[in-house]
């Protein structure tokens, strides 16, 4: 659940401008977008997955939240400036994310052309989180 007092609004406000400019790298770069999903009271994540849209046949994956920003949040000696700033980025979102929202997963979506979205509950029972793109041969 929230544990900050921000409203509706300002919660939108906030989570699309951690994602303003973020690239998830994969075979081709994505931007990082807000998704907002249907209200659930069954928190499992069939359901949760299904309210951001169908996705028919193509093969689900989940990934734990925690495993799938460990590589996004790490730091490397060998980082240029830009990777740095990247991965803070997305340890801001990760915080963020955690902050806001309980019952986060990470579902990749399909195989070669991945979508990926990272969702969990807000405290009126709507599916939210982010979603981006991977490619991977």
């Amino acid at each position: 659940m929230r544990r900050n007092n921000i409203n509706d609004r300002n919660f939108a406000d906030a989570l699309a401008a951690k994602c303003s400019g973020l690239i998830f790298v994969s075979e081709i770069d994505a931007p990082v977008e807000v998704v907002f999903g249907k209200t659930t009271k069954d928190n499992s994540n069939a359901p949760i997955l299904s309210s951001v849209g169908p996705f028919g046949n193509k093969k689900i994956n989940e990934v734990s939240f925690e495993k799938f920003f460990s590589r996004l949040t790490s730091h490397k000696e060998w980082h240029t400036p830009e990777q740095a700033i990247n991965a803070q980025r997305f340890l801001e979102l990760k915080m963020f994310l955690e902050s806001e929202l309980q019952g986060l997963n990470v579902f990749r979506v399909g195989e070669i052309n991945i979508e990926i979205y990272i969702l969990g509950i807000d405290r009126n029972g709507r599916v939210v989180g982010v979603r981006t793109h991977a490619v991977e041969t």
